[in-house]
C-alpha cells in the first residue's frame, strides 16, 4: 500500500525495477538526482493513481516507453501550473513518442 516513494539524492545506481509498476496505490514516485541508468520500465505506465513523477537528474537511456505516454498526459491534464513530472537530464532515443515526454523535460539525442 505504498503511496509515496521518495528516494531523491540517495546516490542510488542501477536500473528502475519493472516491479514498480505493480505498486497499485503509488501516487508519487520521486527518484530524482541519483545515478540511475538503463531504460525506463514500460510498467511505469501501469501506475493508474500516479500524480507526481520525478525521474530527473539520472542517466536513463534508450527509447522512451510508449506505455508511459498516457500516464504523463493524464498528469499534465490534471496539473495547475508547474508540470507534476520531471524527466530532465536524460537523453532518450529519438524520436520521443509523445509531446508529454518533452513537456516533462525529456529530450532525445
Amino acid at each position: 500500500q505504498v503511496r509515496i516513494l521518495a528516494l531523491s539524492f540517495n546516490n542510488m545506481t542501477g536500473a528502475l525495477p519493472p516491479a514498480l509498476g505493480s505498486l497499485e496505490r503509488l501516487e508519487d514516485l520521486d527518484v530524482e538526482q541519483n545515478a540511475l541508468s538503463g531504460s525506463l520500465p514500460s510498467a511505469l505506465g501501469d501506475l493508474a493513481r500516479l500524480r507526481q513523477l520525478g525521474l530527473g537528474g539520472n542517466a536513463f537511456s534508450g527509447p522512451f516507453p510508449d506505455a508511459l505516454c498516457p500516464r504523463l498526459e493524464a498528469l499534465l491534464a490534471s496539473s495547475r501550473g508547474t508540470p507534476p513530472c520531471d524527466l530532465s537530464g536524460t537523453k532518450f532515443s529519438c524520436p520521443l513518442p509523445c509531446d508529454a515526454a518533452a513537456t516533462c523535460g525529456a529530450v532525445c539525442g
